[in-house]
């Protein structure tokens, strides 16, 4: 059988572990024994992540640094020791906790992304790019960490935004005539950054949009003339007859029209076309004023203005997000840029400028380490092309299952149909160093894509080799061109650290120099398992490295879980101090109970309120009634010495007994309905499906009215037989529970087959084969018939307590009606009856026929009206109207549509469409 390929996203182990990990960690350990006990060999290959921001910061704050100026005065050599020593600060944690929840992970053969076989592989694979030109270096706006003073990649700004308040300002630009005198009149301008004011160079306009020029009148007869789009007028806050409409023109009339310099901190070149209104057709009229500010240092849009129109850069701004110093800059000199925006605000308002002021609440994208507000910077970075593989990814991505579906259209898919470049470089010291030296005199770039190459090209390498800074920094070599006496020196930067675990599949195996075969053979993986964090994360990048690399989709099936949150609703953080240490949990309740509780408690790719409260409900009700039905078999077969070989001995024979038959019906069921949960990795379903078998159908009814069998008289047939259906359904309970929780079930399986010649770790649940359905016998109409007689008892015991008559007070007769044809055998009918007079306590069962008087249907309102909205009324309507026979004829439909899935729905024709209706629908 082959193989299933599992890829272990790399954790860092600089932090200790949370709740969160062991939910991703025990979604991947059920697949993994899932998978293992159909018969495939997993290859449980543990990794950790070792590089990058996380690990730095970390490090910073350990010397009680801030900034890299502190970094390098210390020195990059002694810094990035000090991150190495960092990186498995945690490790005891982390294999504790793997360990002891039970995650089944090879940490002998773990990759390391910071070994030197690692980031071997990475420079190949870079070494690739540049090769085949998809690896390049321009100037770009890009995401900036002042903090960091790096940027950033487009798919890690995806995973910092926060809601901020911002402040939302209109500002006046006063217009200029041709001759440079200043106009009656100003361009209202709108913007939530006025610390980038001072670096405006233009005004941009939608040339096919309506633009007014009004007159405002204010209430102490003041009035005064701006120019903004029609379509937001409503910005001004005026009442209509304080606004009268001057002039109306397209935004195109506007174009070439001159306005004088808001705000002159910082000398800017001026050009034929510097301080003029710009066409550009990205400008909307969704909201602000029609009229947009142009910086060109601070914004993508702003840039490609400025490229066409040749307009100037004024960046004014160092690698800390401060402004610099200035002749005219006092007023901002040193500032953070966030900071100085009451400065700019206060200025423009002494000099009559600032037309109101509000405040905004917005998403803004911050650090998604040091959680830093992001800058949007004039920067040269290194890039992937990644564009260039974008409907290939498009296209990868679609052969992909996604669990749950939406995430891969949505989330993920509508991501990947709006890539931009990959902005891999990086402005700092401890990661993966790009491979990319570069001539001093000609410019000429070389990659090198091993150590062999590394070695021919700069000579003998220093022992002992460490491939990070500072120590590759040092090797240069003279230049190959013809005519340059130039030196190539390597490019300072290192590599975005999601491009070392996104090349995983490749650089694990130590490929292209080693094992390439077996990359060849496990590109893609049959499962990966991650949270919804990482769409732009482990799983964008696994796919654009693999999709450039090698042409192939990095993975078949991904699981994206959700986050866990809080008892209020608040995602779990160290600053907030509501994180949850997942050793106390299990050291208190188990870690059986810990895993089953974040894997059924919700299907995993739904957010999940944590309460410690309910780990003590699924201990006590699944796990309590397993080890207490597991005891009492325990208990009497041992007292009677029934053994394994007893119960072997009657595996092939079908049992007599009307409730052992129909116990092994249900397993058929449970066996069949828990296969198809776990193929679609639904384990919430599937640990329902076991709760309510274990609790209701084998402890609740089956245990509860055959104790007597157990506990009467000697070691007879039906004694044997009662034995062996509950020996063979612990057992396969206990398979089927094993990949979600481990422990117990394991305890159980190992005692239960002492003696049947599968002793030691060969009696191990997880050795065991994954049970089949068709193993088992299954009886639809023993299940239907069982299922009657239990809603009757069902409703007796209501009807006693609604007439306040105690179960040990006996009644003289019960009257059964039954909806459909009864039990053809006369043997089991009277079987049946037995059960309902034991139960009810009453002195006679009578048959009160098949059903045939008139038969009604309700709606639930309560349950189905927040769902059928208006459709509510035409439903309760329709299902008023309906025969008996309807309602007969209904009611089987919804009986065997939810038979299989307890959730699953019929649809009702109303009104000339349809409506699906469930069973809590009903009253």
């Amino acid at each position: 059988m082959k193989p299933f390929v599992f890829y272990e996203g790399p954790p860092t182990a600089n932090g200790k572990p949370g709740l969160h990990h062991v939910l991703s960690r025990s979604i991947k350990d059920f697949a993994c024994r899932l998978q293992t006990m159909k018969g495939r060999l997993v290859d449980r290959k543990a990794g950790w992540d070792t590089h990058g921001l996380p690990v730095e910061i970390a490090a910073e704050k350990k010397l009680g640094f801030e900034g890299k100026e502190a970094i390098e005065k210390y020195g990059i050599a002694k810094f990035n020791a000090v991150c190495r020593e960092s990186v498995f600060e945690y490790l005891k944690d982390w294999e504790a906790m793997t360990r002891r929840t039970g995650y089944w992970v090879d940490f002998s053969s773990a990759y390391v992304t910071c070994s030197n076989e690692y980031v071997e592989s990475l420079w190949a694979i870079l070494a690739d790019f540049h090769r085949r030109g998809l690896f390049y270096k321009g100037p770009k706006i890009v995401p900036y960490c002042p903090r960091c003073e790096t940027p950033l990649s487009s798919h890690e700004v995806g995973q910092g935004f926060k809601d901020v308040q911002d402040p939302s300002v209109f500002v006046r630009f006063r217009g200029l005539a041709a001759d440079g005198a200043e106009l009656p009149e100003s361009f209202l301008v709108w913007t939530t950054t006025p610390w980038t004011l001072p670096s405006n160079v233009a005004l941009a306009v939608h040339p096919d949009v309506d633009y007014v020029k009004v007159r405002l009148s204010e209430g102490d007869g003041k009035t005064e003339v701006l120019w903004l789009a029609e379509a937001r007028l409503s910005a001004l806050k005026a009442k209509p007859d304080a606004v009268a409409v001057l002039e109306r023109v397209k935004g195109s009339t506007l174009v070439g029209r001159r306005y004088r310099r808001l705000i002159d901190l910082y000398d800017v070149a001026d050009t034929p076309l510097s301080f003029t209104v710009r066409p550009a057709t990205f400008v909307t009229t969704e909201d602000g004023s029609g009229i947009v500010h142009l910086a060109p240092a601070y914004g993508e849009d702003d840039a490609s203005i400025r490229r066409r129109d040749r307009l100037p850069t004024l960046h004014p701004v160092d690698g800390r997000g401060r402004f610099v110093a200035g002749p005219r800059a006092s007023l901002v000199a040193g500032k953070f840029v966030k900071d100085a925006d009451k400065d700019v605000l206060r200025h423009l308002k002494e000099q009559g400028l600032l037309f109101r002021h509000e405040t905004l609440v917005h998403s803004y994208p911050h650090c998604w380490r040091c959680d830093t507000p992001l800058l949007y910077y004039a920067r040269e970075s290194w890039y992937l092309a990644t564009t260039r593989f974008r409907d290939r990814m498009v296209e990868f991505n679609d052969q992909v299952t996604w669990h749950p579906p939406a995430t891969g259209s949505g989330r993920f898919g509508e991501w990947l149909k709006n890539n931009v470049d990959w902005a891999i470089s990086r402005d700092r010291y401890w990661g993966t160093p790009l491979p990319i030296w570069v001539c001093d005199g000609c410019a000429r770039q070389e990659a090198v894509g091993s150590i062999a190459e590394l070695t021919s090209k700069a000579g003998r390498l220093p022992a002992p080799l460490d491939l990070h800074r500072p120590y590759v920094d040092e090797l240069t070599w003279a230049c190959a061109t013809a005519g340059c006496a130039g030196t190539l020196h390597r490019t300072p930067e290192v590599a975005d650290v999601w491009f070392d675990s996104g090349s995983m599949p490749f650089a694990q195996w130590h490929a292209p120099f080693e094992n390439q075969a077996r990359v060849d053979r496990e590109v893609p993986a049959d499962f990966i398992a991650e949270a919804v964090d990482q769409t732009r994360g482990w799983f964008y990048v696994l796919l654009a490295v693999s999709t450039m690399y090698a042409d192939k989709a990095p993975f078949r099936t991904v699981v994206c879980n959700d986050m866990i949150l809080d008892g209020k609703g608040k995602k779990m953080s160290k600053s907030k101090g509501n994180v949850v240490e997942p050793m106390g949990l299990v050291a208190r309740h188990g870690a059986d109970v810990v895993r089953w509780h974040v894997l059924v408690a919700r299907p995993v790719w739904q957010t999940m309120k944590f309460d410690e409260a309910d780990l003590v409900d699924v201990r006590n009700r699944f796990f309590g009634t397993l080890a207490s039905t597991y005891s009492f078999f325990a208990l009497y077969a041992n007292a009677d010495g029934f053994t394994s070989k007893d119960a072997d001995a009657l595996a092939s024979k079908r049992p007599k007994a009307v409730f052992d038959r129909w116990l092994l019906s249900r397993l058929h069921r449970l066996v069949s309905d828990v296969s198809d949960d776990v193929q679609g990795y639904d384990t919430c379903r599937a640990g329902r499906h076991l709760v309510e078998f274990v609790t209701e159908d084998l402890s609740n009814w089956y245990v509860r009215r055959n104790r007597r069998r157990f506990w009467k008289g000697a070691l007879t047939d039906d004694k044997r037989e009662a034995y062996a259906t509950l020996r063979t359904v612990l057992l396969t309970v206990c398979r089927l529970t094993a990949p979600i929780a481990p422990f117990l079930v394991d305890t159980i399986h190992r005692a239960l087959l002492l003696g049947s010649g599968a002793s030691g770790a060969a009696a191990s649940v997880h050795l065991a084969n994954w049970p089949r359905a068709k193993d088992f016998a299954g009886d639809d109409d023993l299940e239907a018939e069982m299922a009657f007689v239990r809603t009757v008892v069902s409703l007796g015991h209501a009807a006693r307590n609604k007439a306040g008559v105690k179960v040990r007070t006996p009644i003289a007769e019960v009257r059964v009606s039954r909806p459909g044809t009864p039990a053809s055998d006369a043997g089991e009918r009277a079987f049946f009856d037995e059960l309902i007079r034991d139960e009810l306590n009453t002195k006679r069962v009578s048959d009160g026929g098949v059903v045939t008087g008139a038969r009604k249907a309700s709606l639930n309102k309560k349950v189905a009206a927040p769902r059928l909205g208006a459709m509510t009324g035409p439903v309760t309507l329709a299902l008023a109207s309906l025969r008996s026979a309807d309602v007969a004829d209904l009611e089987r439909r919804l009986l065997a549509a939810t038979r299989r899935d307890p959730d699953a729905t019929i649809e009702f024709p109303v009104a000339g469409t349809s409506v699906p209706l469930g069973a809590d629908d009903f009253v």
